[in-house]
């Protein structure tokens, strides 16, 4: 049968049912779904299944604990969905799904959308909670860990970093062949050391989804300066990629076994300088220089040790022991390296103090010198190393 409008005042859901069971008794059986249509109000009457401006559902067989469902369309014009968490003769109606008029539904969805309740842009994140870009378009500091960022630092080329400078990460204990030092930077002679949503794009907004672009990865945008340096001390310098070893030592201190390449330092040729001194005013070893200046050298003052005196004739080229005992023995080391040395003895007060001399050393007539035996008396002897490693010696005896 259609409806018309004002076709009914007042229906009673349970009376269709017994009218339809009573006048035809296997057509309840055989329906499966029944659709009433409302073209006007239905008025509300005094029994709970009444309801107005909406389709009460309920059984004509309740009994005092059964629980009925209403549709309504309520005065905002949302269309809810109620249970009766009551009884039949006390009803309570609780709302467990509304639909506005745009459509949307709360109220679950209405935690997942713009500004629900379990979408933040905050540095500290709850578990479950949606990923939101902060104010700036960005995803907040928290939502990147530690580990997010070192876990992949062995991918990280070093030498593709921002402002990396090739000649910054030079290793120089190899031939970097015609790039060298710059003689400023090389410490001079007199040094006390030696030399040894919406989009996936670069600018998202506020609250936009993320969204990888077309190569799997998050747009630039997304990811903001301090979410990389917020764990920079997370991340370690010698494990990133193509990390050298060599190439940062610290040369400032004594580096051992490890040497500067030859060939990584200016000559004194150069048109540059050496520590910051012309390089005019530096002698090389390789090409006839001429002395402007006198030139010294600093002396060894080796010490007697039980009998024992040990000269290193790379230590200097001057030597200078004072007699206070008997040198019953004598030992040169490094003469390897040819040139003069010169050996200064001195007496002490008490005099009288012998040497036992190394039978290498050569002396003139074969026979090596006995030393003078008064009390602080001069010897001076002069040793020639030539490039076998010989030692040839001279004395100049009793100076006064």
């Amino acid at each position: 049968m259609a409806a018309t409008e004002g076709s009914f005042k007042n229906l009673d859901v349970d009376g269709v049912g017994a009218f339809l069971g009573n006048e035809w008794p296997g057509l309840v059986a055989a329906v499966q779904s029944l659709t009433i249509y409302f073209v006007g109000k239905i008025a509300a009457g005094a029994e709970p299944d009444d309801v107005l401006n909406g389709i009460m559902l309920g059984n004509a067989g309740q009994s005092v604990n059964h629980k009925d469902w209403r549709i309504i369309a309520d005065s905002t014009n949302k269309l809810l969905i109620d249970e009766n968490t009551g009884t039949e003769g006390a009803p309570v109606w609780t709302t467990r799904l509304t639909v506005d008029a745009t459509g949307g539904v709360a109220p679950h969805a209405a935690s997942h959308k713009d500004g629900g309740a379990d979408e933040v842009a905050t540095a500290t994140p709850g578990a479950s909670q949606i990923v939101k870009a902060g104010v700036g378009g960005t995803l907040a500091d928290g939502w990147i860990s530690a580990s997010n960022v070192t876990q992949h630092q062995a991918s990280i080329d070093h030498d593709l970093l921002l402002n990396f400078v090739a000649n910054e990460h030079l290793d120089w204990t190899v031939d970097q062949g015609a790039t060298n030092i710059a003689k400023a930077n090389v410490p001079s002679a007199g040094d006390a050391d030696t030399l040894g949503g919406a989009a996936a794009t670069a600018t998202p907004t506020a609250n936009a989804v993320v969204k990888a672009l077309a190569g799997a990865t998050l747009a630039d945008g997304w990811i903001s300066a301090s979410n990389v340096t917020q764990h920079q001390a997370s991340i370690d310098h010698d494990l990133l990629l193509n990390f050298v070893a060599n190439e940062h030592l610290d040369w400032t201190v004594d580096q051992g076994a490890t040497n500067i390449a030859k060939a990584n330092v200016p000559s004194a040729g150069d048109a540059d300088t050496l520590g910051a001194v012309a390089a005019a005013s530096y002698a090389r070893l390789d090409v006839a220089e001429e002395f402007t200046a006198a030139q010294g050298t600093t002396e060894s003052v080796p010490a007697i040790s039980a009998g024992a005196l040990t000269l290193n004739f790379d230590a200097s080229n001057l030597f200078e022991v004072s007699l206070t005992e008997n040198v019953t023995s004598m030992t040169i080391t490094n003469t390897t390296h040819p040139g003069t040395r010169v050996l200064k003895f001195t007496q002490d007060v008490t005099g009288g103090r012998t040497v036992a001399w190394p039978a290498a050393i050569k002396w003139s007539g074969g026979t090596a010198p006995t030393v003078t035996a008064t009390a602080n008396a001069v010897d001076v002897y002069t040793f020639l190393v030539d490039s076998a490693g010989a030692i040839y010696g001279a004395a100049l005896q009793d100076l006064s």
